[in-house]
């Protein structure tokens, strides 16, 4: 998704939104609800930030977690040194704190049923930490 020069697409309208509803089902599987608590958490977690930023960001993460970035195949891939790969890039500019908190929520995510029961903010905070401590900083 997102690999193309927008204004240069020979995609009809209707396949990019095609394109939108099937990527968003993916990274939703629980649908509607699940992105309501996802953005809900992200406003929680980063107050500051605009949401479209916090949610890109965060799909950046999640994405690069299931191997969306070219690291699916490698026999030894590890997702959450692909995440902070990804999101400790220069160009996409998520500020070093906030990128172990960012991957806290995705895998945290992974862990999520149909019910949406992801853990407290407290929790997610507190696995970022563990996260810090391991060398994701």
């Amino acid at each position: 998704m997102g690999k193309e020069i927008q204004w240069l697409s020979f995609k009809t309208k209707a396949q990019k939104q095609a394109e939108l509803d099937e990527y968003t089902k993916w990274a939703f599987k629980y649908g509607e609800g699940q992105k309501q608590k996802v953005e809900q958490i992200l406003t929680r977690l980063f107050p500051k930030e605009r949401l479209s930023l916090a949610m890109m960001t965060y799909l950046l993460a999640r994405d690069a977690y299931y191997g969306m970035y070219g690291t699916k195949k490698s026999p030894d891939r590890n997702p959450i040194q692909d995440m902070y790969n990804v999101l400790s890039k220069k160009c996409y500019q998520v500020p070093k704190n906030d990128i172990p908190l960012y991957m806290a929520l995705v895998i945290a995510d992974e862990r999520v049923s149909d019910t949406l029961d992801y853990p407290p903010d407290d929790v997610l905070r507190n696995v970022a930490g563990r996260l810090m401590e391991r060398g994701w900083k």
